[in-house]
């Protein structure tokens, strides 16, 4: 493997532990990373590397060490904090000026490494933290609007525009151009346009369309999804794609700070607030988080819809610590 290889593979182990890092336990990750390392020596060589510089900065136990056990190679070592005993064999010259570069850029990267999220920020064009909503005008004049702790990486090229939503939810008005196909990706499902508006949520995973048609495809369903105007997709555990009925004015209410909640469960009122606060709120016992309920909240203060549900629903609200607040019957 020539000198130039070799200073890839390096780079390359460095990015792999990044992702086992972010996503320990995504077997198409650890499946990806088992067929690079097997594919040469070297490569093999280089993550050995790299999990002993990792392992030199220091005996702390990464973020979610826990969910790392029985992953392959050496990777259960990097994460339990563990030193490792060096390599006997010698190194070149080349390969020691490599590993010291390595071994600077991972103390560098340690802090960001050993934090949930970093991946996603490096995988990304676009980010958003917790309780911003970020409009962008990409190159083709289409526009973008990103909701709070979302994540968008963009590649457009002469003849496609292919877009990937990495974390979060994002509402899309599309420049129409037909010569010019419009996706967006997400975890589970893809979105292909042509002209329209419309919102892509990677969590629920699904798809509401404001204006126009969209093409909703999955690796887990059979066939695409034509959605028109007025109407959205989610995919169900099965693979299935289940349709509703949607208010255009409704889609993507969040850009304005609004949750519209019609017959929709305190649980998932409470869920859509995460974004929005650095406050952690939890819900006590089953019944109550699966409770009905109907109104128009403002998602800009939190604090103000936990109080609202409270005095509407005669519940109780405890402040546990200045970050926590539980939400329970009287």
């Amino acid at each position: 493997m020539a000198e130039q290889d070799v200073t890839r593979a390096d780079a390359e182990a460095l990015e792999w532990l990044l992702a086992l890092q972010e996503e320990p336990q995504g077997a198409d990750v650890v499946a990806r990373f088992e067929a690079w390392r097997a594919d040469h020596p070297e490569r093999a060589q280089a993550w050995d590397e790299i999990v002993g510089v990792y392992g030199a900065i220091g005996d702390v136990a990464p973020v979610h060490a826990e969910r790392w056990a029985g992953l392959p190679g050496s990777v259960e070592r990097v994460v339990a904090g563990r030193r490792r005993e060096r390599r006997a064999t010698p190194l070149g010259v080349g390969r020691r000026r490599l590993v010291a570069t390595l071994a600077a850029s991972a103390a560098a990267l340690a802090l960001a490494v050993l934090t949930p999220g970093a991946l996603v920020r490096l995988q990304s064009d676009y980010v958003t933290g917790v309780g911003e909503v970020r409009e962008v005008r990409l190159e083709d004049g289409s526009l973008v609007s990103l909701a709070p702790e979302s994540a968008l990486a963009v590649d457009y090229s002469a003849g496609r525009r292919d877009l990937r939503l990495v974390k979060g939810r994002a509402w899309f008005d599309v420049r129409h151009d037909p010569s010019r196909p419009f996706s967006v990706a997400s975890r589970q499902v893809s979105a292909r346009v042509l002209g329209t508006a419309f919102e892509v949520d990677a969590d629920t995973p699904g798809v509401q369309v404001q204006r126009g048609l969209v093409g909703v495809s999955s690796s887990r369903a059979s066939s695409m999804e034509r959605v028109p105007a007025g109407r959205g997709v989610a995919l169900d555990h099965d693979g299935r794609f289940r349709r509703a009925a949607v208010d255009p004015n409704a889609v993507a209410a969040w850009r304005d700070g609004q949750l519209l909640v019609e017959n929709g469960a305190i649980g998932d009122v409470v869920q859509a607030l995460g974004p929005w606060t650095r406050d952690l709120v939890l819900v006590r016992g089953r019944g109550l988080s699966e409770r009905r309920v109907t109104g128009v909240y403002n998602l800009r203060d939190p604090d103000a819809v936990i109080r609202a549900l409270a005095q509407a629903y005669d519940l109780e609200v405890t402040q546990v610590t200045p970050w926590v607040l539980v939400l329970s019957e009287r």
